[in-house]
């Protein structure tokens, strides 16, 4: 009898041993917080995994890494995966963020409504198939790039009413970045530089007359009770430079190959989460402003032009920029692949249905994640 009990259990312990063996268990972070989009899209991942391989995915968000800790700690081992923005560490990612400062290309030239799937996808082509250089400095890293991500259109959330060229002048901008900093210079105003968490403050209290953003943070910080005026199309452009799910270099290289496969899938199921994600609530931020009393204009079309007629301008400084502060090397030859492929998903997205992340997330797959092979990517 202690003989077939001793059997039993050993049955049972080594079914337990092939089930876990079976069963790889990842670790995926980001610096947002629970309910924002990007943990979002990470739990969109972490089901499609779950139900299309033996990977399981556990998501966590705010609590393991911050944003400006991410990169060093997906380095060091410390979470799997996370959710990175490029544009934290200019001197580590300078290729990479080459891209994520044209992102007002989006919203100039050839129209779209979907500017941040646009640059979501040109963002992920450019880095994932034709930039040497990116795939260099994650390696530097020990991060595999597996997928992007991207705001929806900035606009400006003011304070005041606004709407012309003249009303610009004199004005101080909360700005996110260096182009939408320039942006503010340009049309005579003064950029101011601020957490996002100070913008409610500033704005109450006349700090700032301006903040450039993507309206969805006028639900995310709550900015409706010190908002007189929301402008859209101006300054135009979007956040793009993000790294929604690199990998852990050794991590990588630890799984199968279906594994890695499974991933590279998942990537696009990421990608479209993000980007869709934005675009959505972008829209429903806009209806409840409109519902509170606060005006959401279009640009006027004198400002409109004044805009566009700036963001030719300032591809130079951006040519400049990349040359002679971050030492690139071919920035012009760069410059047009990167424009070039906001022109190609311009019109590859042309009347895509967002209603569901599945037909964005098939056309990530087809034209970028499944060129590149398993195998080999990100093993070297």
């Amino acid at each position: 009898m202690h003989i077939v009990k001793t059997t039993l259990a050993a049955l049972a312990y080594a079914a337990f041993a092939t089930t876990a063996q079976a069963e790889t268990r990842l670790s995926l972070t980001s610096g947002f917080p629970p309910g924002s989009i990007p943990p979002v899209a990470h739990q969109q991942l972490a089901d499609w995994l779950a139900a299309n391989s033996d990977l399981k995915l556990d998501v966590t968000a705010m609590t393991l890494l911050s944003l400006p800790e991410t990169s060093a700690g997906l380095r060091d081992g410390i979470a799997d995966m996370a959710y990175m923005l490029t544009q934290y560490y200019p001197a580590e990612y300078k290729e990479s963020n080459l891209a994520g400062d044209m992102t007002m290309l989006t919203t100039v030239g050839t129209k779209t409504d979907v500017p941040g799937l646009v640059m979501s996808a040109a963002f992920a082509e450019y880095v994932a198939l034709n930039c040497d250089g990116c795939q260099t400095e994650f390696k530097a890293q020990n991060h595999v790039f597996l997928g992007s991500g991207a705001s929806s259109a900035y606009a400006l959330v003011c304070r005041l009413p606004i709407n012309t060229v003249a009303d610009l002048k004199g004005k101080k901008f909360r700005v996110g970045g260096g182009n939408f900093g320039r942006w503010a210079e340009y049309f005579g105003g003064t950029k101011v530089t601020m957490p996002g968490a100070e913008m409610f403050e500033a704005l109450s209290q006349g700090v700032v007359d301006c903040s450039t953003l993507s309206t969805p943070e006028l639900v995310n910080w709550q900015l409706f009770d010190v908002t007189k005026a929301v402008v859209l199309g101006a300054p135009g452009g979007v956040y793009g430079a993000v790294a929604s799910n690199n990998i852990n270099r050794d991590k990588w290289k630890s799984l199968t190959n279906e594994e890695r496969t499974a991933l590279l899938k998942g990537a696009g199921i990421v990608t479209a989460g993000v980007a869709i994600g934005y675009q959505q609530q972008a829209a429903a931020a806009e209806k409840i402003a409109k519902e509170k009393g606060i005006p959401v204009e279009p640009a006027s079309a004198e400002l409109q032009a004044a805009s566009d007629a700036f963001v030719t301008e300032d591809m130079k400084a951006v040519a400049k920029q990349f040359t002679d502060t971050y030492g690139l090397k071919e920035v012009d030859a760069k410059m047009k692949t990167i424009g070039d492929l906001i022109e190609k998903w311009k019109g590859k997205l042309q009347g895509v249905d967002i209603s569901t992340n599945q037909p964005y997330a098939d056309l990530l797959w087809t034209e970028i994640y499944s060129k590149l092979d398993p195998a080999t990517y990100g093993m070297d």
